[in-house]
């Protein structure tokens, strides 16, 4: 996504959950889970991250 991103002639949507559903994790034990939430979290906080930085950019110049 990010390569894509890097494109300013290129139209895309991204799709991502409000922040309370991206932040969402179960009280449980599941080491797996939680992990697997962590990654998915993180992909979303780099994504956020790029998008904004775009917008800087782009009001910059």
């Amino acid at each position: 996504v990010a390569y894509f991103l890097g494109h300013p002639k290129m139209k895309l949507t991204i799709c991502v959950p409000k922040r309370a559903k991206m932040l969402v994790c179960t009280p449980n034990n599941d080491d797996e889970l939680r992990k697997y939430i962590e990654r998915r979290n993180e992909s979303y906080r780099m994504a956020f991250c790029y998008l904004r930085d775009m917008v800087e950019r782009k009001h910059c110049e």
